[in-house]
């Protein structure tokens, strides 16, 4: 796969069994797509380690490299939701880096992607840079079994304080140089490590001989145009909820002092919600997860997910807290 943009945020930490499967339905339903609604955020994709041992990496690719000082972003990174708050501690040995996109050769989406941190010898940024970019990348990824190589490199913004999201993981680690390969072949994949990429040929290059390899696989992935939208396409219902829903239904608006709807509500609400909507919103209101939602509904927890989505999109928030004042504005619960 080719990287969308010149800048990305590459991270790699751990999480424990106990908390994963909370972890990936934050990560896939909240955190991503907040992300994702950031301007300037593309794509954003997850890769588990096959080893089972909950090795994470995920990169965000970005448009421009002033993305990482732009004031929705800190926005985001110093205003942590709830869940957020929660699930944060969870990453353990977090590596964080904010990078600009060097070079990026391939396409389409990679099955298999293996990830090296390194750094070059004092003296030998240049000749490394070069050699990757110029040779060895655009090799890989015309290569049978592989798609894509991809080479970034660190560069942190200065004078950029620890965040609220930091200070709550307790901080982060930084790689230096990163080098992205990824194919549909795993096998073809994790051979680089025996061949073009291997420590000594890298050495030759002008790189450390230190290095931390990864192999990961495809788990999640989210680009700006996935999200739902403001306006929802499709009032159709899914098969599992069909019983207890029938027509769609909305709360009257509170009335102005002239008589008529709150203009703020008048305005934005384009779209009804639908009964199962309002009755999902209910119980989000009562501070269910998802999972006591779909008990409380005697349904499944995806069709849950697909009602918050369109709940988020009609009433144009970002998340379950602005879910909440929104719906609460307007008289909804």
């Amino acid at each position: 796969m080719a990287l969308l943009g010149n800048a990305a945020v590459a991270m790699w930490w751990n999480v424990a069994p106990e908390a994963r499967s909370e972890f990936e339905d934050w990560h896939s339903h909240e955190h991503m797509p907040e992300r994702l609604r950031i301007p300037g955020f593309l794509r954003g994709t997850r890769w588990t380690s096959p080893s089972g041992e909950g090795d994470y990496f995920v990169i965000y690719e970005l448009a421009e490299y002033e993305t990482l000082t732009s004031k929705h972003y800190l926005d985001r990174l110093n205003n942590p939701t709830p869940w957020s708050t929660k699930m944060m501690p969870q990453h353990r040995n977090m590596t964080r880096s904010q990078c600009r996109v060097i070079c990026s050769h391939g396409g389409g989406t990679a099955r298999t992607l293996l990830t090296l941190r390194f750094s070059p010898v004092p003296g030998q940024a240049n000749r490394l840079r070069e050699r990757l970019s110029r040779d060895v990348l655009p090799a890989l990824a015309a290569r049978a079994g592989l798609i894509g190589a991809h080479l970034l490199q660190t560069q942190t913004p200065t004078g950029q304080a620890a965040t609220a999201e930091q200070k709550i993981r307790g901080g982060d680690a930084v790689a230096d140089w990163i080098l992205l390969a990824g194919g549909y072949d795993s096998k073809a994949v994790a051979a680089l490590l025996d061949d073009e990429l291997q420590e000594q040929t890298l050495a030759r290059h002008g790189a450390c001989h230190e290095r931390i390899a990864g192999i990961y696989r495809l788990s999640f992935s989210l680009t700006n145009k996935d999200l739902p939208s403001t306006r929802a396409r499709c009032d159709s219902q899914p098969p599992s909820i069909g019983r207890f829903v029938s027509q769609p239904a909305t709360r009257r608006l509170p009335k102005a002092a002239d008589g008529k709807k709150g203009a703020r509500g008048s305005r934005t609400m384009q779209e009804p919600l639908s009964r199962a909507q309002l009755r999902v919103l209910g119980l989000l209101n009562r501070g269910l997860t998802n999972q006591e939602i779909a008990k409380e509904l005697e349904i499944g927890v995806g069709t849950i997910r697909w009602h918050l989505n369109n709940i988020f999109g009609k009433l144009q928030v970002r998340n379950r807290t602005e879910a909440i004042v929104r719906a609460r504005e307007l008289s909804l619960v």
